[in-house]
């Protein structure tokens, strides 16, 4: 993804270690706030970043399971016009 800081924003180290020593760390952060994180870091490079539009495993009975992918739309045109027509199209087709 580029930024080395990736770990430090989506996990804390363990309170405690166990019993092997495995002092590893556990990740925080759920899937929002990873799909969040990346977001910010897409925006550092690209001139729009429109969603993101989560995608979730369907059960059976048409359920929502787990979250699978996260969608993006990602602009790299400065323009006004460019970054309007954008976020029309990012608002009908993905919903976000």
């Amino acid at each position: 993804m580029g930024p080395h800081d990736w770990k430090k924003a989506l996990y804390e180290p363990k309170p405690t270690g166990d019993l092997f020593g495995d002092e590893s760390d556990m990740r925080t952060a759920d899937p929002t706030r990873m799909a969040e994180w990346v977001k910010e870091c897409l925006q550092t490079i690209f001139a729009g970043v429109h969603g993101p539009k989560i995608l979730h495993q369907r059960r059976k009975g048409g359920k929502s399971g787990p979250p699978l992918y996260a969608l993006f739309l990602l602009i790299s045109n400065p323009e006004a016009k460019a970054l309007g027509l954008a976020k029309r199209f990012a608002t009908s087709v993905l919903r976000v």
